[in-house]
């Protein structure tokens, strides 16, 4: 967490410069001071939060969140121009942030007194159970004695205390709160928050409940980030947990308009609301306007006499879809336990049989066997030598399910590998298929010998499509492309 005074937002961009120097940090919740815009509300998303003035563009607080904090955001409420309070969700408790801007010590003390009487607000506002944590440009200095105020701040202030220091250390003596800046001891550059070339100045304050002082662990300041101000960024680590605000969909409940006709009573209740709302529509309405005053007048009648019912649920799987996967089941069943088969060669078909062993169609376990005794034979084929060498490499075969290439050098050995595969394959008892198998040289049109295959001669292609893709013998990409 942390907070900047970056002086004016008002400067086209600047919100956009803010958003891209802060993701550079680990954050959840940033105050801003001084950022000079008018209008309340959200900017972009409900990433910043703006309560600025109404018609100037001076002083003005608001908070840049982060995604998480976002998510985790319960409610804001700007108090004034100069103080704005943000509620999230965390654990164990709720967390409220305070980001203030303070008026400059040349400011009249009754200015300085409305703004304090505007934090006591935001305080009082705040439930007691909330962790809080009040944060911005208090524009005071406190210096590091501290002496009768250890239980407000530290002993590692800077520069002298002035007079609006001395109000800050009674207004966080009255409301139990600790300077976290003054604890922790830093190197003077990420201590500082603002400096004026003179002195080291620390006027962007954090400031805690005391009881939850040692929830801070760290904090220091970034010179590195810039965006044209003379104050540093302040960043701290809280030991908090955001918890995800979790919002209860609206039951979907609709009239019981049943109960018309079975009760006499609420009928007649229901009849005498109807007229009476239906008699305070003005009959000058238009013909757009009269028939929505109408019905909201009919809505209103059933709310107030009707009571009302939950929408019935869908079923999550319809009837006709059941139907569908009921008769799905029946047909594979019926294949599985009742189908016959018969061996067909050329146009002759012998005699019809159970099928009592193996796979059927449709069962899962078809490709899984198929797939272990393809590789079976693979890796007898694998145990040898041959094959081409790719960055030192042997390669012999790709494939993809049933389909492979068998790579070689030598035609002759092309032969005696591809007859390995078919030997291997017959005794897994998985066959060949002969007609699709072709040769194709890369470099050559022509081949010095053709393979044959179970004594028969495989063709020699020029082309060849492989795994949806044409593979040439140039090489040439060409017919792919236009494909």
């Amino acid at each position: 967490m942390g907070t900047w005074n970056v002086q004016t937002l008002w400067v086209t961009g600047k919100l956009e410069l803010l958003r891209n120097e802060i993701k550079r940090f680990r954050f959840d919740v940033i105050g801003i001071s001084e950022v000079r815009w008018t209008g309340k509300g959200e900017i972009s998303g409900g990433d910043f939060i703006l309560p600025g003035e109404d018609t100037t563009h001076n002083r003005g607080v608001g908070m840049l969140l982060s995604a998480r904090a976002k998510h985790t955001l319960i409610g804001y409420n700007p108090i004034s121009s100069r103080v704005v309070t943000a509620r999230f969700h965390t654990t164990p408790f709720k967390l409220t942030v305070i980001q203030v801007y303070a008026p400059t010590p040349a400011s009249l003390d009754d200015e300085i007194e409305l703004f304090y009487d505007s934090i006591e607000h935001a305080l009082t506002q705040t439930p007691k159970k909330d962790i809080v944590i009040v944060t911005g440009d208090w524009n005071a200095k406190f210096g590091s004695e501290n002496t009768n105020w250890e239980l407000v701040m530290g002993k590692y202030g800077y520069s002298d205390k002035n007079e609006r220091g001395d109000r800050l250390t009674e207004f966080a003596a009255l409301h139990s709160l600790y300077i976290c800046n003054t604890r922790f001891q830093q190197k003077v550059n990420r201590n500082q928050t603002s400096p004026d070339g003179v002195d080291n100045n620390m006027i962007d304050l954090v400031l805690i409940q005391m009881r939850w002082k040692s929830s801070v662990t760290n904090f220091r300041t970034f010179q590195s980030a810039d965006i044209s101000s003379d104050h540093f960024l302040v960043l701290y680590n809280i030991k908090l947990r955001l918890k995800r605000r979790c919002i209860k969909p609206q039951q979907n409940r609709r009239p019981n308009v049943n109960q018309l006709n079975k009760n006499q009573k609420t009928r007649e209740a229901y009849q005498a609301r109807l007229d009476s709302r239906l008699q305070d529509i003005d009959s000058d309405y238009n013909l757009e306007e009269h028939p929505a005053k109408v019905e909201d007048a009919i809505k209103e009648a059933l709310q107030a006499t009707v009571a009302t019912t939950k929408r019935a649920k869908k079923p999550w799987v319809s009837e006709q879809t059941l139907d569908l996967a009921d008769a799905n089941y029946r047909t594979i069943s019926l294949i599985n336990h009742t189908a016959q088969s018969a061996v067909q060669v050329e146009k002759e078909t012998g005699e019809w049989f159970q099928t009592s062993v193996g796979s059927r169609q449709g069962d899962p376990l078809s490709p899984l066997l198929f797939i272990t005794y393809h590789e079976l034979v693979m890796d007898k084929v694998m145990q040898t030598n041959d094959g081409i060498n790719i960055s030192r490499t042997l390669v012999s075969n790709l494939r993809f399910a049933d389909d492979i290439d068998v790579l070689e050098e030598d035609c002759e050995l092309l032969h005696q590998q591809t007859e390995q595969i078919r030997v291997a394959a017959e005794e897994a008892a998985l066959i060949m298929n002969t007609k699709k198998t072709k040769t194709l040289v890369f470099g050559g049109r022509n081949i010095e010998k053709h393979v044959q295959i179970a004594e028969t001669t495989r063709e020699n292609v020029e082309q060849f499509e492989y795994l949806g893709s044409l593979i040439t013998w140039d090489n040439n990409c060409t017919d792919e492309i236009r494909k």
